[in-house]
């Protein structure tokens, strides 16, 4: 993110965390983690400046401690916060599984096994069926070989197993192409397999971009399998040979559901009936670090999409938690296939001293109704358009603005304090 950004949403983190905290207790160092999503997350951290270690109790779903430094699961709630104290004097968490060993990490719902000659992921798969999901390597097209010199567990904790494996991309006559470092993640409690990316690259990519790039080619097992993209917050098969798709992408099997979330990167180049590139430097790309997300069967695909390019400040104090509990939340939607897109201040109408407006969208195909609350009851709600004229008022319906929706729809609605 670029530092700008980074110092405006600390400066705001800051002010709310402060306000949340007005009536808390001082001298009780913690952290406030903020959820800017409108469902509820499992949030991994990796936090220096930890004296000793706390116990695992909510919303600490996960923790490992190594000197000051601590790897946690924060759960925290739908555009809300969680606090979490960063003194204590706990027993150190035990772990409940072998989070990485050998060539392989897992948690409780995937487990992934890196290929100890090309450092790539040999297979990804779920614990309940252990049928290969994925495979992956990376590549240069035009042709390339991935050679690993180093495979090795760097973690295997309470928290978090990882495996880091390091080599080269090498051409048709060994000349290294690029260097690698590739990291694979699994924490307790989050059933993803993180993939960071990072390239050293020695032969710059000239030409058409579709033909000369490095990417990450990933590798699925059966050719009746079908392709889907996630855009827009939509879900649609797609027998695109390059399905621009910036939030993910399926391979349905049956009723397997394998997800590949790009984080972003929209252009990938399906490689035959059953593989598929996400380009990552083409002629001209800057970057050189690339994370990438999988997992099966998400029922809501697209919130894993926005948690994962979704920041989650986190603030360090020295009060303990706010008057509410250690964690709360400050706006609420109940229905998840609903996804709140933005939520940010507008122009009140006369009478009123404040007004949000937020933007939502359907993702999964179906009509429904849902509520929308607010830690502070509105005194009046409306739908609106773009430009924040009033389409219809909306009658609260107790604490809660009510909301009708079709398959797919997008729904604007601004909420009011006198």
């Amino acid at each position: 993110m670029d530092s700008s950004l980074t110092a405006l949403e600390m400066h705001w983190a800051k002010k709310l965390a402060d306000r949340i905290q007005a009536r808390s207790t001082e001298g009780q160092p913690g952290l406030v983690v903020f959820n800017p999503c409108g469902f509820t997350r499992r949030v991994a951290l990796e936090i220096d400046g930890f004296r000793g270690a706390i116990p695992v109790a909510d919303p600490v779903k996960a923790a490992e401690f190594s000197g000051t430094t601590a790897r946690l699961v924060v759960e925290v709630p739908s555009l809300g916060f969680a606090w979490v104290p960063r003194a204590g004097n706990a027993a150190p968490p035990k772990p409940r599984i072998k989070l990485a060993d050998g060539l392989t990490v897992r948690n409780e719902f995937i487990e992934c096994d890196v290929d100890a000659t090309t450092g790539g992921i040999r297979s990804f798969r779920d614990l309940r069926t252990r049928a290969t999901r994925f495979g992956q390597q990376l590549v240069f097209n035009p042709g390339s070989k991935m050679i690993a010199r180093d495979v090795r567990v760097t973690n295997s904790g309470a928290a978090l197993g990882e495996i880091v494996s390091t080599g080269d991309l090498v051409n048709d006559h060994d000349e290294i192409l690029a260097t690698f470092k590739q990291r694979v993640r699994a924490w307790l409690g989050r059933p993803v397999l993180e993939l960071r990316i990072e390239l050293d690259v020695k032969h710059q990519p000239t030409g058409y971009p579709w033909h000369a790039f490095y990417g990450a080619r990933f590798g699925w097992r059966d050719e009746r399998a079908v392709l889907f993209r996630g855009v827009n917050g939509s879900n649609a098969q797609t027998g695109y040979t390059r399905p621009v798709s910036p939030d993910y992408l399926e391979v349905r099997l049956g009723a397997e559901r394998s997800f590949l979330f790009t984080g972003g990167l929209p252009f990938v180049q399906r490689h035959g009936a059953r593989m598929a590139d996400v380009i990552l430097v083409p002629e001209g790309e800057q970057a050189r670090t690339f994370d990438l997300l999988l997992a099966t069967d998400r029922d809501v695909p697209m919130q894993t999409a926005q948690g994962w390019v979704s920041p989650s400040p986190v603030v360090f104090t020295e009060k303990g938690p706010p008057a509410i509990g250690a964690a709360g939340w400050l706006a609420h939607i109940d229905m998840p296939s609903l996804l709140l897109m933005s939520l940010r201040p507008c122009a009140p109408s006369e009478g009123a001293n404040r007004a949000i407006a937020g933007s939502l969208i359907e993702t999964t195909g179906f009509s429904g109704t849902a509520d929308l609350q607010f830690a502070r009851d509105p005194n009046t709600a409306a739908l609106v358009d773009g430009m924040g004229n009033v389409l219809q008022p909306l009658a609260m319906n107790g604490d809660a603005i009510p909301l009708e929706y079709s398959a797919g729809e997008t729904l604007r609605v601004k909420a009011e304090w006198i």
